[in-house]
C-alpha cells in the first residue's frame, strides 16, 4: 500500500462518477442498438435511462456541493482512495481504448452482453462503495448510497433478464 497520501475534492470525485454514469449510458444504448431481441433491448434502454438520471444526480449533487462546501476536500490517510481513483482515470478499471461499439462487437451472444453489463455494474458500485466511506455527511453520503443501491437493482433487473438465455 502506498504511503503517498491526498485529498481530493468532492467536486473531482462526482466529476469521476458522472464520468462513470455516462459511460454507462453510452454502453447501455450502443448494447441495445446491437440487440436482435426486443425485450433485451427495452431492458437496456431502459438502464441507459437510469444512468443519465444517475448522472443528472451526481451533477445536482456537484452543484449543491460547490454552493454549500466549496472545494472542501476528502482526506485519504492511506492512499487507497487516491489509488483507486488513479487506476480508473487510468483506464484500468473501465478499459477507455476500445470504443462501446468494438467490444460489443466481440460479444457473440446476448448472455454475453448480460454478462458485461454485469460485470460493470459490480465495477460501478465497487467504485461508488469505496468513495462512499470519504464522503462526509454533510457532503451527500446518503445520495452516495442511493446511487448504489440502484446499481445494485440494475444488477437484479440484469440477472432476471440472464435467465431467459439459459
Amino acid at each position: 500500500m502506498s504511503t503517498h497520501t491526498l485529498s481530493w475534492s468532492a467536486d473531482e470525485v462526482f466529476e469521476m462518477a458522472e464520468q462513470m454514469e455516462r459511460e454507462g449510458a453510452a454502453f447501455y444504448r450502443a448494447a441495445a442498438d446491437a440487440a436482435d431481441d426486443e425485450e433485451l433491448r427495452k431492458v437496456l434502454l431502459e438502464l441507459a435511462a437510469q444512468e443519465e438520471s444517475h448522472l443528472r444526480t451526481f451533477g445536482e449533487m456537484r452543484a449543491r456541493l460547490r454552493d454549500e462546501f466549496g472545494t472542501e476536500e476528502i482526506y485519504d490517510p492511506d492512499g487507497v482512495v487516491t489509488a483507486y481513483l488513479r487506476q480508473w482515470v487510468e483506464g484500468q478499471v473501465f478499459d477507455k481504448s476500445v470504443s462501446h461499439k468494438e467490444l460489443l462487437a466481440k460479444l457473440k451472444t446476448p448472455k454475453d452482453v448480460i454478462d458485461m453489463a454485469i460485470g460493470l455494474e459490480k465495477d460501478s458500485i465497487a467504485f461508488y462503495a469505496g468513495i462512499r466511506g470519504f464522503v462526509p455527511e454533510k457532503l451527500g453520503a446518503d445520495w452516495v448510497d442511493r446511487i448504489i443501491e440502484e446499481e445494485m437493482k440494475h444488477i437484479v433487473v440484469l440477472t432476471k433478464e440472464m435467465r431467459k438465455y439459459k
